[in-house]
């Protein structure tokens, strides 16, 4: 069971931390390995995070929250060897099997968020302090819906109360347990092409977005799959 931690992040100007800092970017063309989507406006990449900032494995890993219709539930991607994202489906649906309607469904959508699309690209360190922008949490997902979550069974929720006995303070934070329930990597959404379980990156709580965004990866496909939920 992983520690949750959220990080809440400060803008810096200087070009020295550019390249450790997450982005919010500008310029999303340049995170895709093709924009067709973008320019239908149908996908929108919006903050760009270095893959260490998640856990020191994701190390020369950059991934991408991409905003999305609120009535899309998940989008996969390939994470290109320059750590561009290519395109591979939106709730099962290719590009190919993308309807005119569906496609103009999905920018009227998405018209405010690209009607607010920043006009210049800004980056952003880790704040020391409580600070009101963008707020990444990584280490384990906290699920605003059960979706895909287990119930813990007797044996390990003895176990906890066996550890709590022994002195050990769990809290909301302590570990990927809430209530009772935990993730569960088991479920097919959580799993890549091969059956393997995904691993989780981060999500995206406060960032300009409406809704909560949640990374996954598969280090053998460098599939990324991305969900959205809100409550």
């Amino acid at each position: 069971m992983n520690t949750r931690k959220e990080i809440e992040f400060r803008p810096t100007t200087n070009p020295e931390d550019f390249a450790k800092a997450v982005v919010d970017l500008a310029n999303p063309e340049d995170v895709l390995t093709d924009t067709t989507l973008l320019d239908k406006q149908v996908l929108l990449p919006k903050i760009s995070m270095p893959g260490y900032l998640a856990d020191p494995k994701f190390e020369g890993l950059t991934f991408h929250f991409v905003i999305t219709p609120i009535f899309s539930d998940v989008v996969d991607f390939r994470l290109t060897e320059d750590n561009k994202y290519e395109f591979l489906s939106m709730d099962g649906k290719t590009f190919d099997e993308m309807s005119e309607e569906f496609l103009a469904d999905c920018a009227d959508e998405m018209e405010q968020d690209f009607d607010e699309r920043n006009e210049e690209t800004t980056y952003h360190l880790p704040a020391d302090e409580h600070y009101d922008g963008i707020d990444i949490q990584i280490g384990a997902p906290s699920w605003c819906q059960e979706k895909f979550q287990r119930q813990l069974d007797d044996a390990e929720i003895e176990a906890l109360e066996a550890r709590q006995e022994n002195g050990e303070v769990f809290d909301y934070w302590s570990f990927d347990f809430d209530f009772g329930y935990e993730t569960d990597y088991t479920d097919p959404g959580l799993q890549d092409e091969n059956g393997d379980a995904l691993e989780f990156v981060a999500q995206l709580n406060e960032g300009g977005a409406f809704g909560t965004y949640y990374l996954f990866y598969s280090p053998k496909t460098r599939l990324v799959r991305q969900f959205f939920l809100c409550t």
